[in-house]
């Protein structure tokens, strides 16, 4: 039997904002219940989240699809928006699109949560699984030597709840993120050479029995030197890794680019046997200023 992987997130899975509250685009409030005031009168709102800068990701490839053989997708692309919280945390809103089958086109909204210097906190994905119906959004929580991941199904007694002890670094390699292999990259010491063991997550749906089974592998990640590159239309002074995955669905061995103030500008696949492969930011647009992106 196949088995089945949840769809490529750029990990971009987490907020659940408070027990009991709505999520935007998770339906209306239950029929007979009306809106309530959240501030008392004369009291001022809670700060909006302000928004500091939007951009897009895409995968290139000479041919095929990208990812394992039983989930490959094909035409990938992330809109993505990100904002600064009342907290001095930031979050991440955004849409990815992609085709899996090929012609099949599917799109995932997700939302994450940030630290000051973009370390992955939650993260919540709109998404289902294959074994649960009307299971949406899977949530996970990224703790220091923990990974914490609930979904929420129409069964009460088949909600996953999974709780992964890790020894290591961590990012997951599939659903593959952006987001989450850059906040990796910050945990590196920026010195030539320094180099540091690190474990992947792979999400898998092996079967009705254990519909989720998170799987993990070894890496490790390299800083190579500082670089710049060019990408989005702009000149960016980066820091360049390199990592190895070992029997991961990730590239056994990759380059990436990251920005000063971390984000993931490029990540290279280097040809083994087979076509290349290119993440890459292809649009990037600054809304305010930020120290994240000089």
């Amino acid at each position: 039997m196949q088995r089945r992987r949840l769809f490529p997130s750029f990990f971009v899975l987490a907020l659940s904002i408070a027990s009991g509250s709505y999520i935007v685009g998770q339906g209306a409030a239950p029929e007979g219940t009306t809106s309530k005031p959240t501030n008392p009168r004369g009291s001022q709102a809670a700060p909006e989240p302000v928004e500091i800068a939007k951009g897009t990701y895409a995968i290139f490839k000479e041919y095929g699809g990208i990812g394992p053989v039983d989930a490959e997708i094909y035409n990938f692309h992330e809109e993505w928006s990100i904002s600064r919280t009342v907290d001095g945390n930031y979050q991440v809103e955004g849409t990815r699109s992609f085709e899996s089958p090929k012609d099949f086109v599917r799109e995932i909204t997700f939302l994450l949560r940030l630290s000051p210097h973009l370390q992955l906190i939650e993260a919540q994905e709109d998404t289902s699984l294959v074994w649960i119906s009307r299971s949406a959004p899977l949530t996970c929580a990224f703790l220091p030597k923990q990974l914490q991941c609930s979904m929420a199904g129409k069964d009460p007694r088949r909600n996953p709840d999974l709780s992964l002890s890790m020894d290591k670094p961590y990012a997951f390699s599939w659903p593959l993120s952006a987001f989450s292999l850059a906040a990796l990259a910050g945990q590196c010491d920026h010195l030539p050479g320094s180099s540091m063991d690190v474990q992947f997550v792979d999400i898998e749906q092996p079967s009705n029995d254990l519909p989720l089974m998170p799987m993990t592998t070894n890496g490790t990640l390299r800083f190579i030197g500082r670089d710049k590159v060019t990408v989005a239309g702009k000149n960016w002074d980066a820091d360049k890794f390199e990592l190895q995955a070992f029997m991961s669905s990730l590239p056994r061995k990759s380059v990436l680019w990251i920005s000063k103030g971390g984000l993931l500008l490029v990540l290279e696949a280097e040809r083994e046997i087979g076509p290349q492969g290119r993440l890459e930011l292809t649009r990037f647009e600054e809304k305010s200023p930020s120290s994240l992106f000089p």
